[in-house]
């Protein structure tokens, strides 16, 4: 695991929480309702946020800050928590690192074993071979740098992400051999992975690269805002060359001037798979979005 991208943003956090200028406690709460994974979906952040310059004048450095905090999710299909830390040293740029545990509840669309690396884990194969869902317990360091641009009403947000992921099935011993012991299960060595939507050995990195392109239909006064956009996505597993592109509408209303107040994020995006075959219906979700700030 490189160490570099998880040092940095560490050691400033840490470094701005030990002396900070000001300091903030911020917490981010998400309720809404997505069909991959299927079902309600509930996320819940909190950090303390240090402001690195917050004297300094300028768009660029008024905001600029360092935060540890935590992060939790929790869907029909998994329960997912640990630590983040973030650091954004100038407005057009950030960067986190986080590091999760993951409980898989072995429902809904969960994970699905897969008997080889290229097997199509279609909607087809996932209802024909239901009863192959299994739980599993996992661990996902990812780090994540993030830039962005707005140019008038303008925004355009590109961010490229590295996950490492380990899977630890609770059914099907990965080194079983049913050629020499029949009564053992097959082993699991590939899975289909729910938030990836990629084939994946047990353990393996996987690279994302997100682009946002959006509008302000009305300016962002008084925390008000309306932008509507398009949400681009790549994602591929660098073990099995499994990817999948996601593209699609986006829109934020938060018509209230307090942040403390949700605002509604919806998205809907065309996915599709390795050789560019489109999976229907769309990968849709939406939520309430809130924040405090104390």
């Amino acid at each position: 695991m490189p160490l570099l991208p998880v040092l940095l943003p560490a050691l400033c956090a840490i470094l701005s929480l030990l002396s900070p200028a000001r300091a903030e406690t911020r917490t981010l709460h998400q309720f809404g309702l997505a069909n991959w994974p299927a079902g309600l979906q509930y996320s819940f952040e909190i950090e303390q946020r240090a402001y690195i310059a917050p004297d300094q004048e300028g768009i660029l450095w008024r905001n600029n800050h360092a935060a540890v905090g935590a992060h939790a999710d929790l869907t029909p299909a998994f329960l997912r928590l640990g630590p983040v830390v973030k650091f954004e040293p100038i407005a057009v740029w950030d960067m986190q690192a986080r590091l999760y545990g993951t409980w898989y509840f072995g429902t809904f669309t969960t994970l699905m074993p897969l008997p080889e690396a290229d097997t199509a884990a279609t909607a087809a194969y996932k209802r024909d071979n239901i009863g192959d869902r299994t739980g599993a317990l996992g661990l996902r360091f990812e780090v994540n740098s993030r830039f962005k641009i707005k140019l008038g009403p303008v925004l355009a947000v590109f961010e490229i992400e590295g996950r490492d992921i380990f899977v630890d099935p609770l059914s099907g011993d990965p080194d079983s051999d049913p050629d020499s012991d029949p009564d053992s299960a097959a082993p699991i060595r590939y899975v289909w992975e729910p938030t990836e939507m990629l084939n994946l050995p047990l353990h393996s990195w996987t690279l994302h690269q997100n682009l946002i392109l959006a509008g302000a239909l009305i300016s962002e006064v008084d925390n008000r805002r309306l932008l509507v956009g398009l949400y681009g996505q790549r994602q591929q597993s660098l073990a099995t060359g499994d990817e999948n592109l996601r593209a699609g509408p986006m829109v934020w209303i938060h018509p209230w001037s307090s942040t403390a107040i949700p605002q509604i994020v919806a998205a809907s995006q065309v996915w599709w798979v390795s050789g560019f075959t489109p999976v229907w219906p769309p990968y849709t979700w939406m939520a309430l979005r809130w924040e405090t700030a104390t």
